[in-house]
């Protein structure tokens, strides 16, 4: 899963989140959560990304836009 990153950072700063707030969401370490962006995204689950979906309150374009690339 290739994941828009430069989307996903502007959907978390509209939001006023922190890379720290959606690790702690997702109950992995801040350290992991930006190693795993840096990586192109590709290491998060299907139940991280959908955690992230919820917490970010997307619709189902931006998530397509973000998670699948459409």
């Amino acid at each position: 899963m290739k994941i828009d990153i430069n989307k996903l950072k502007g959907k978390i700063a509209e939001q006023g989140l922190t890379g720290a707030k959606i690790a702690s969401t997702l109950g992995i370490n801040q350290s992991t959560y930006y190693r795993k962006l840096n990586n192109g995204g590709g290491a998060f689950t299907i139940s991280q990304a959908q955690t992230i979906a919820k917490v970010l309150k997307l619709s189902n374009d931006e998530c397509a836009a973000i998670f699948f690339g459409s």
